[in-house]
């Protein structure tokens, strides 16, 4: 009798589970087919006002009073990460390796209130329709077609400020949900930068410890941080620029990556040379941030320094389930945006801008049907992995081939 039991438990959760994924397969559809539209209005803007990769430019929204400038970032070759001798270096900044990273466009500065808000208080400018008639809706206006972040029950800005100084609190989601509601109102492709990305446009051709330098003295020339900031952001732009015209690449607020926050070793079996790595986020924690904040000591802006997200950054968040949209606990937290020279596929933006949320969350990991697609059409021969979360419990889900060298906590396997 217990083992029929058994049985009959084992089957009415794999029905539930099978039911869940039809359901979350058709959502990452649709997720596609609005990143595909958002595509079109891009390569036909592209078309009708190409933009030179070596030239800066500035972007304004449609409403015209907000424009934020995008710097040129040349394709090169750098050292990632710190050398065994650099001081108050940590174990995650190394073993240093060689990474190749194609061109794109950087913010100038970070994400501003200016530009988050007209985002993240969407009542002010325009109402969001339901998700199956956004297709349809498209055409006039693809932004449309984006969620947008919950009000706060608390000011955003938590009394610091708001205007040019550098938005905070957000979550990663909250960040790459801007970057495609971005991407529909301008008509040009934004995500969040790779960690790869980051370190590179910081450094701009440095390997000194800072981007100025070795001498902590002049950092205040450089970067707000817990010795000059008086416990608060401050407008961006103020401090000298990186050897690139990138402001407050140290400091000021720490940046969003797109990556899962893993020690370097966790990219096994490399060439001698990383073309564009990423280490793609397999779990709702710990994602990347670099550069250090306003609330940090100087050795955490270093060029090389890195820290992980952590469930704490919402911890007086009273919701079951916490918020997707924003952290109560961190105000030292912001992001810049960028913008490829190569624009991606339909697949692969829709990737950048969900990373598997609102696909699919299991035990608090993610997983991405991503792959069930490859050049828009069902994937025939897709490659399975079976996805460790640690609690006993071992659900299927789909690796991603198609990146060029990126490595989850998974582990590539057949059933």
């Amino acid at each position: 009798m217990r083992c029929a039991t058994a049985v009959c438990v084992f089957l009415a959760a794999t029905l539930a589970l099978n039911a869940a994924d039809d359901t979350h397969l058709r959502d990452w559809q649709r997720e596609v087919e609005i990143a595909r539209a958002i595509r079109e209005r891009i390569v036909k803007r592209q078309a009708e006002a190409p933009t030179e990769s070596s030239k800066p430019f500035t972007e304004k929204l449609p409403d015209g009073k907000v424009t934020f400038d995008m710097l040129p970032i040349p394709a090169g070759t750098f050292t990632m990460g710190s050398p065994a001798t650099e001081p108050n270096r940590k174990l995650d900044e190394g073993p240093q390796r060689s990474v190749r990273i194609n061109a794109f466009w950087m913010g100038r500065t970070e994400v501003t209130w200016s530009e988050f808000e007209r985002y993240a208080m969407p009542w002010k400018h325009v109402n969001k329709p339901r998700h199956d008639t956004v297709l349809k809706l498209l055409g006039s206006d693809a932004s449309i077609a984006v969620s947008h972040p919950t009000q706060r029950y608390v000011t955003a800005d938590w009394g610091v400020g708001w205007g040019e100084r550098p938005a905070i609190n957000m979550t990663q989601f909250a960040a790459r949900q801007y970057c495609r509601w971005l991407s529909a109102r301008t008509g040009h492709f934004y995500r969040l930068p790779t960690e790869a990305e980051w370190e590179y446009a910081c450094r701009a051709g440095s390997t000194t410890a800072w981007h100025f330098g070795e001498e902590p003295k002049r950092l205040d020339e450089h970067a707000w941080h817990f010795g000059n900031s008086g416990d608060k952001t401050h407008p961006v732009g103020l401090k000298k620029p990186n050897a690139w015209g990138l402001h407050d690449m140290h400091g000021n607020v720490a940046e969003w990556c797109l990556d899962l926050y893993a020690a370097p070793t966790s990219y096994p079996g490399v060439p001698p040379v990383l073309r564009n790595p990423r280490n793609r986020a397999s779990a709702l924690y710990p994602r990347v941030v670099r550069g250090g904040s306003w609330d940090d000591d100087p050795d955490r802006l270093r060029s090389a320094a890195r820290s992980g997200s952590t469930p704490d950054w919402s911890l007086q968040d009273p919701q079951i389930p916490k918020s997707i949209w924003w952290h109560t606990e961190a105000i030292w937290i912001g992001f810049r945006v960028v913008r490829p020279v190569k624009l991606p596929s339909a697949e692969e933006m829709a990737r950048y801008w969900n990373g598997g949320r609102n696909v699919r969350t299991w035990k608090g990991r993610e997983f991405d049907f991503g792959p069930f697609f490859k050049n828009g059409k069902p994937n025939s021969n897709p490659v399975w992995t079976k996805s460790r979360n640690g609690n006993g419990i071992i659900p299927w889900t789909l690796a991603d081939p198609r990146a060029e060298h990126h490595h989850s906590d998974s582990r590539n396997e057949r059933p």
